[in-house]
């Protein structure tokens, strides 16, 4: 006689193993895939970078180079020291097209983990939104509302939260680093919170002047290549 309920469970397990596994391989091809769009993004920049410092009759130092690389790269299309600086159009050109590609990918993969990290499974997702509908419900302290729309929201929360202090941390340095034309008096804030959002949102309307030290154009191809995508991710 056959053991209905020992082959039932033995197929059970058997397929529960399958799932793992399958899921395991899924994971795996993911954070490779990932992982490389991470390392062709720093490729990116380390070839860009070093294009403009080695460019023939139009070389940059490596500071001024790798700001190039990213106002360049990201499209935002910032002012050089320079004035009269001109990068090669044909290399620019397809850097720019290679790089929107490539920004795109990277922001559609961070923009998948912010969502994984606030989903679950089918089942577990429409237990969370019913405890949240309950908590929610108008019967229910203002405290309580408050402080579960804070959980059921902080994975989206936190991106913005980062964005703004990451806002805060432009002005900041630009207010300290950054002096109008006439070299007499540090930036206001309603000049550097402008550069700062201009820089952030890739609208490139304004710029830093040429007065501005060397390690200013560092700073904001450093905050170029963080707050583009924060920006993208917080908005």
């Amino acid at each position: 006689e056959v053991d209905t309920d020992a082959l039932f469970r033995s197929l059970t397990s058997i397929a529960l193993k399958n799932e793992t596994v399958e899921a395991e391989t899924i994971s795996m091809t993911s954070r490779l895939r990932i992982s490389m769009t991470y390392l062709s993004f720093f490729l990116y920049l380390f070839f860009g970078t070093l294009y403009y410092m080695y460019d023939p009759g139009n070389e940059l130092d490596g500071m001024l180079a790798f700001y190039e690389a990213i106002t360049t790269g990201f499209s935002v299309g910032l002012s050089p020291k320079d004035p009269d600086y001109v990068p090669d159009p044909w290399f620019s050109s397809i850097y720019i097209l290679f790089g929107s590609s490539l920004i795109a990918v990277l922001l559609t993969k961070l923009g998948q983990k912010i969502e994984d990290s606030a989903a679950m499974n089918l089942y577990q997702s429409l237990k969370r939104r019913e405890t949240y509908e309950k908590l929610m419900d108008k019967d229910n302290p203002l405290m309580s509302r408050c402080a579960a729309f804070l959980k059921f929201n902080a994975a989206y929360l936190i991106v913005i939260l980062v964005w703004i202090l990451f806002l805060a941390f432009i002005v900041a340095w630009s207010m300290l680093a950054v002096t109008d034309y006439n070299e007499s008096t540090p930036w206001d804030f309603a000049h550097a919170q402008y550069f700062a959002v201009s820089l952030s949102s890739s609208a490139g309307s304004f710029s830093l002047p040429p007065n501005a030290p060397q390690y200013a154009y560092g700073l904001a191809a450093l905050s170029m290549m963080l707050g583009v995508p924060l920006m993208a991710m917080g908005i």
